[in-house]
């Protein structure tokens, strides 16, 4: 394979996802990346799960809910509803792409009226339409707060995927995490894998490796300097580890 030219190469490609409510993506090198995805697109991702009888985790966005939940800064447990009762707060796509998370006020047959804690106005729905209920929730845990834990790349450390976790696309480069066992989805970090990062997570995921086998990877496919490969690896690491994709293997023990 011919390698691929990058002076500047961009390979940190594990990136969290800070807000989900409009479609483009910031790319820099060595830099905190947003990714943004588009209202429908990341609730149309969100209801598959919901459906196979997944938790889905979410930090929402906007101040309809206030004071119960807060901006940016509330985590959100949803599950697929059994049935939904007056005072449940509830995930419903009330037009086509449209969603909300309110409060039901009235439920006459198969009409339902939402309403936000802190809006003036009412939606209407459908039973049918509600695509999710709210099953608890974490104030202040939202985001960088759940999810970074400390950690350093050892060259001498042996490294493997945690078994648990698989990666699900949901558009181009980003992927949702997905706890198999306990059932679970993470949608308040979605990741950006690009294409060296790809690379390197296919070359990696079926056996335990190190810190040197990711550089081999990326310096057999492109042109780069050793230097610079051992860095930009490091910190894939440090990022993968972050947010629980790799563990450390030590003496048969796993750390996260």
């Amino acid at each position: 394979m011919e390698k691929m030219k990058c002076k500047m190469l961009m390979i940190l490609g594990l990136l969290m996802a800070l807000s989900w409510m409009t479609g483009c993506n910031q790319c820099g090198r060595h830099q905190q990346e947003v990714v943004r995805i588009p209202n429908e697109r990341f609730f149309s991702g969100m209801k598959p799960y919901l459906q196979q009888g997944y938790e889905v985790l979410m930090v929402p966005k906007g101040r309809s809910m206030l004071p119960t939940i807060q901006d940016n800064a509330d985590l959100v447990t949803l599950k697929a509803p059994d049935k939904v009762s007056v005072g449940d707060v509830v995930l419903a796509e009330i037009d086509t792409g449209h969603y909300v998370m309110h409060r039901i006020m009235k439920i006459h047959g198969d009409q339902v009226v939402l309403k936000g804690d802190h809006n003036k106005g009412v939606e209407h729905t459908t039973l049918h339409q509600i695509v999710a209920k709210m099953v608890d929730l974490q104030p202040g845990m939202g985001q960088e707060q759940s999810v970074r834990q400390a950690f350093t790349a050892d060259e001498k450390a042996h490294y493997r995927v945690n078994p648990n976790i698989r990666l699900d696309s949901l558009r181009h480069e980003e992927v949702i995490l997905v706890d198999t066992v306990v059932k679970r989805v993470d949608m308040q970090h979605l990741l950006a894998f690009n294409e060296a990062a790809k690379l390197i997570w296919k070359g990696v995921s079926h056996e335990s490796f190190t810190l040197t086998d990711m550089v081999d990877i990326l310096m057999q496919n492109y042109e780069v300097e050793t230097a610079v490969a051992q860095k930009d690896c490091a910190q894939l690491l440090v990022n993968w580890a972050q947010y629980g994709l790799v563990e450390t293997m030590d003496r048969g023990a796993i750390h996260p």
